[in-house]
């Protein structure tokens, strides 16, 4: 995956399922987080660093992408999600992400931290 590497994001089929709501009102009830500071979340969970670590790390489902379950933590709090990403011809797509709360995570990425995702394993 070089510099070429363009990532995308399925805003429709997340949309579609109402991942989007869902995950939004999951940080807030979890975490207590301010409406920025989640739309600065889910950003970074949208985001190519998070697709590249579902890609390698991830378990394969039925579609052919690959599932990853990350803990959004913000203190001693965490609130598990699921990445789903696919690799396409051009680079990786994240397809959805959404609440899992009975996941194991594998990593963990802070909530709004400087807008840099500190990924690092649990």
């Amino acid at each position: 995956m070089g510099s070429g590497c363009v990532h995308e994001v399925d805003v429709a089929h997340i949309e579609e399922r109402g991942h989007n709501i869902q995950l939004w009102e999951y940080l807030q009830q979890e975490l207590f987080l301010t409406p920025d500071c989640i739309a600065e979340t889910i950003k970074r969970l949208l985001g190519p660093e998070v697709a590249h670590l579902a890609d390698r790390y991830g378990v394969e489902t039925e579609r052919r992408a690959r599932a990853l379950c990350m803990a959004v933590t913000l203190g001693a709090g965490s609130a598990p999600v699921m990445i789903v990403a696919r690799k396409t011809p051009r680079c990786l797509k994240t397809l959805t992400v959404y609440p899992y709360p009975r996941c194991k995570p594998q990593y963990r990425i802070p909530a709004c931290r400087n807008g840099q995702a500190q990924l690092s394993e649990s």
